[in-house]
């Protein structure tokens, strides 16, 4: 199995590519570097390519082969993001570019969104949930929200198999565990 991670550089990314996975798993990494790098003194797992590319430019087609899964984690985050001019050309931009390109190869995508898209949702959000009645405010919220609707949108088009949703991060209850 090929897992191509868009963004495996940054928070999510680098521990996940870390992890155990299936059998020989080769793993590439498509990242500009322009977020977060962590230390160079937790190597990867032996055969792991990092791939200089942005995912807003560069030619996403030309990386991808048919049978991979595209791991699409990058994005703009943080408090910085409402500010940040990437932050529509990055997470909704940019995940439209990783979901055409996924789809233009065969490839299966796994895109992680964001439960800050619920945050106007009191109590426990279902499957059935109208998120209609609690759109998200928040810059962020909304760029991840957008870009859940344009992979709901390339999937209907191309019959592109994807994933959404998951929590981690630094205020996440349940965070990723520290590297050993």
């Amino acid at each position: 199995m090929r897992l191509v991670a868009t963004g495996g550089l940054g928070y999510v990314g680098a521990r996940v590519l870390r992890a155990d996975w299936p059998g020989d798993s080769q793993r590439v990494i498509i990242d500009d570097r322009s977020v977060w790098v962590p230390p160079s003194d937790d190597p990867w797992p032996a055969g792991t390519q990092v791939v200089d590319a942005d995912i807003c430019a560069d030619d996403l087609p030309s990386r991808l082969r048919p049978g991979d899964t595209v791991l699409h984690l990058a994005a703009i985050t943080g408090a910085d993001a409402a500010a940040s001019p990437r932050l529509t050309r990055v997470n909704v931009d940019g995940t439209t570019r990783v979901a055409r390109a996924s789809a233009a190869a065969g490839a299966r995508l796994l895109f992680l969104s964001s439960t800050s898209v619920y945050e106007r949702c009191e109590g426990a959000v279902e499957e059935a949930t109208d998120l209609a009645a609690c759109p998200p405010t928040s810059p962020y919220a909304r760029s991840k929200a957008d870009a859940e609707r344009a992979i709901a949108m390339q999937e209907a088009q191309d019959a592109l198999a994807a994933v959404d949703e998951a929590v981690a991060g630094s205020s996440a209850e349940g965070d990723l565990p520290p590297q050993a």
